[in-house]
């Protein structure tokens, strides 16, 4: 029936063109009818592909079309889930060349569809049905116009065997030389990538040096690994950063971290933590300069000069040289210099000898009575130019500008701590602060101390917040200690603690404005609160594709929310059971701040048959491993196969 139709079409066109009358038809490329009934088959048995990680596979298809031949095909490989991509598509035939390829599919012979697959480094292991389609146009008898039909080619199986291990980055060859306490000298280590598969966006930075007593002598902190950041299987790369050892470093072992992020080929993020251990040494033969002592002449009046004379000492075992002494801490609140250079020009210091350092100051007219605290600062060199410093803080005393006025203590916040180190929402602690009489005779009395936070994130447990002391002998402190307790909403920062002091001394007079007698001081103190974290992991999975399997890795992913106020810092997973954790003992995941989740994917390796049971951060999660026993009793039977095999053979 379709060729008659087929038939009259040709005949009716004719006889038109033949009488001169246009026929208003879809033109017909030539060469492809529909067919319903056309599909594509393979001529010869078809294998299954077997990919390999990294690598690039060849893959040749002979087919034939079962009615119509298929001009101009357009070939496409579906590549949705699948591990590779495709490149080279091509047709070929016997008796057709490179620049004369086949221009369609054989309804008679055999075409072959050839391709390559480029298997991705981080293929995993899996057997998969690819797809491969044929579009292309044809003149639809059924419709009488042009249209765009598919045909789909047998399923192939695409089978990966073997995957590569993920990249690791390990440190090796550390050193530190001649790590002697003022020296500058080279960090080196060796960064290697111990796995199969590339890093990319390779940075390394190294912390914990202040802890350590060492110095960076490099201003990028963040460095790039390998050539461009990409570290192949076995790349080393090595590492030499400039440092000195601090002069204020003490001897002995110290830590380093060294931390590595890269990401994968498919842009997977890791970081990995080494921890290394490097020896610090005393240098017996340096200088060291101490203050013995300091004093000056007269009472520190405003308005006034004086000669502040500090006594330095070389306790050390060489000479200090280029030795200058200056004071930090001065302006017109405390002192004010009374000479012109900026430090104290001392020269070479012999060692276990001393001198009189002569720094004179000024009071200045606006200061106010107390103690002021400046800072006496030294530096020096031995005869490597090794530069140290030396530090100390000093308190003078300032007094009133009338003499016929009387005196009065002045009472300060000396010292404070709290019992915990940690001030967590919704605990109680205790406040433990000591006030401090300054004045050199006169005791303060009758005093009146009131505890206080304007937000309330601080609160007094019991009792009042203000508490009363009979007196505090002139030079002498007292130790006071108030509970209390941390708001239980309170988010992670510092809250200032007010602590307002009235008293009285003997001498004083009625303010004329108020009628009060006595004095009031009010001092601010910052306490670091930290509130309760609301971790939350949730969408816990085991297994990707397949069921786990015991001694086999498998992928384990979960969400961490953090559902607190604040961000958490360093956070880390660590999977207890069952399990081994293919990373080791723990999974870092990094901050999280407050309000924001995290996606974590970690390869863990069950170790039990049945029912495998763990905890992953509080959370108990439940994973089956049921294909062992079959997996076993295949490798078994494969083994008993070679055997045979060997056997008949000989």
């Amino acid at each position: 029936m379709r060729r008659i139709k087929k038939l009259v079409i040709v005949i009716l066109v004719a006889a038109f063109l033949i009488n001169g009358f246009a026929v208003n038809m879809l033109p017909v490329k030539a060469g492809s009818v529909y067919n319903p009934s056309n599909t594509i088959i393979f001529t010869e048995k078809v294998e299954d592909i077997i990919g390999t990680p990294g690598e690039t596979t060849h893959v040749k298809l002979p087919v034939r079309a079962t009615a119509d031949y298929i001009q101009d095909p357009r070939i496409s490989v579906d590549i949705t889930d699948m591990q590779f991509n495709v490149e080279n598509i091509k047709l070929t035939g016997e008796g057709y060349t490179e620049a004369n390829p086949p221009k369609g599919i054989s309804n008679f012979s055999t075409t072959y569809i050839e391709f390559d697959l480029k298997v991705k480094e981080t293929a995993k292991i899996s057997n998969k049905k690819m797809k491969v389609q044929i579009e292309y146009v044809g003149f639809n008898l059924d419709t009488n116009r042009q249209e765009t039909f598919n045909i789909d080619l047998p399923s192939v199986n695409f089978v990966i065997l073997k995957e590569k291990e993920p990249a690791q980055l390990t440190i090796d060859s550390v050193s530190l030389n001649n790590a002697t306490i003022g020296n500058t000298t080279e960090l080196a280590f060796t960064i290697k990538n111990e796995g199969e598969i590339s890093s990319f966006n390779t940075m390394f930075r190294v912390e914990g040096y202040e802890a350590a007593g060492l110095i960076p002598e490099y201003s990028k902190l963040k460095q790039e690994a390998g050539s461009e950041g990409k570290m192949q299987s076995g790349e080393t790369y090595r590492v030499k950063l400039p440092v000195t050892v601090s002069a204020t470093a003490t001897p002995g072992t110290k830590t380093l971290s060294i931390f590595t992020d890269y990401k994968d080929i498919d842009g997977n993020v890791y970081t990995n933590e080494t921890k290394i251990y490097i020896n610090i040494t005393e240098n017996n033969l340096t200088p060291a300069i101490e203050i013995e002592s300091t004093k000056y002449a007269g009472e520190l009046k405003s308005g006034s000069e004086f000669v502040l004379i500090t006594t330095i000492k070389n306790e050390g075992v060489a000479d200090a040289e280029n030795v200058e002494v200056s004071v930090e801490g001065l302006g017109t609140s405390s002192f004010i210099p009374n000479y012109t250079a900026d430090t104290i020009d001392v020269g070479t210091l012999e060692y276990n000898s001393k001198r009189d350092v002569r720094i004179p100051l000024i009071v200045p007219k606006e200061a106010t009575s107390g103690l002021k605290e400046i800072t006496v600062k030294i530096t020096y060199s031995d005869d490597t130019d090794v530069v140290y410093t030396k530090t100390s803080k000093l308190y003078l005393e300032v007094v009133a500008v009338d003499d016929t006025a009387a005196s009065k203590p002045k009472l300060i916040i000396s010292n404070f701590t709290t019992d915990v180190e940690e001030l967590r929402a919704g605990n109680t602690f205790n406040f433990i602060f000591d006030i401090y009489n300054t004045h050199t005779s006169l005791n303060a009395k009758n005093i009146k101390v009131t505890v206080s936070q304007a937000d309330n994130i601080f609160s007094v447990t019991k009792g009042s917040n203000t508490f009363y002391i009979n007196q505090i002998p002139a030079g002498e402190k007292i130790e006071n200690s108030i509970e209390l307790k941390v708001k239980s909403d309170a988010t992670t920062k510092a809250y200032p603690i007010e602590i307002k002091i009235e008293y009285e001394y003997d001498g004083a007079e009625a303010n004329p404005a108020t009628g009060e007698i006595g004095e009031t001081v009010t001092e601010t103190i910052n306490l670091q609160a930290v509130e309760n974290a609301r971790p939350v992991v949730e969408n816990v999975y085991v297994g990707s594709w397949d069921v786990p399997v015991i001694n086999q890795p498998t992928v384990l992913t979960f969400e961490f929310y953090n559902m607190g106020k604040s961000t958490l810092n360093n956070v880390y997973a660590t999977v207890q059971g069952d399990f081994l954790l293919n990373t080791g003992s723990m999974y870092f995941i990094g901050n999280v701040e407050a309000g924001y989740s995290e996606y974590a994917e970690l390869e863990v390796i069950p170790t039990l048959e049945g029912l495998s049971k763990g905890t992953l951060q509080i959370l108990i999660f439940v994973v089956g491993v049921p294909a062992t026993r079959k997996v076993i009793l295949k490798a078994h039977k494969r083994k008993l196969r070679k055997i045979e095999d060997a056997n008949l053979g000989d």
